[in-house]
């Protein structure tokens, strides 16, 4: 789609660029909890539905953009879309939702565990009913826990089972370098 040639500046135009504004103001400001944007656009006046954007981090805007609620999302890390798309893991059958651009990010995905403790692999843990002192990421909805359960799905064990053998499962704010989520 064609930029549109500007004519002259609307009220309407000139109202939600000063939003905008203060929004990316607010975003960038490291001291405001409020950093996740979504987006509405839609027609002045009216009810029309509009277009809604939103910057996730959840693996829950897959069901809102399959849903129509969400028409664009950035969702990091990218592997739930994956998932989706191939209906693998928990998604029973193909979402039809397409990857349209990639921005690469120095993310960092590991399960690790103190050498002492002998284990070696992901299924130690399970066949060893191992009692982890598990810390993860604060933010409960954080498509990295989606992709931890899946992965210790695979193994067949879950969070819930190192509980069950004695060990602890807890969610942290920020992140293990310190830096804030």
């Amino acid at each position: 789609m064609a930029a549109p040639t500007r004519r002259f500046v609307r009220p309407v135009v000139t109202r939600s660029r000063v939003v905008l504004e203060m929004a990316e103001y607010l975003a960038d400001n490291n001291e405001w909890p409020y950093q996740q944007a979504r987006v509405h656009l839609r027609p002045q006046g009216g009810d029309a539905p509009g277009v809604t954007l939103f910057g996730s981090d959840s693996h829950e805007v897959i069901d809102l953009v399959a849903r129509g609620e969400v028409q664009l999302a950035i969702i990091n890390p990218a592997a739930p879309l994956t998932l989706a798309v191939r209906g693998a893991g928990p998604f029973k059958e193909p979402i039809p939702l397409r990857a349209i651009a990639v921005i690469p990010s120095a993310d960092a995905f590991a399960f690790a565990v103190r050498e002492d403790t002998g284990i070696r692999s992901l299924a130690d843990i399970k066949a060893r009913k191992y009692p982890l002192k598990v810390t993860l990421r604060g933010q409960r909805d954080h498509a990295n826990h989606f992709l931890e359960r899946e992965v210790l799905r695979a193994y067949g064990f879950s969070y819930e089972d190192i509980i069950a053998w004695g060990g602890e499962v807890r969610y942290d704010p920020g992140l293990p370098s310190g830096v804030s989520t």
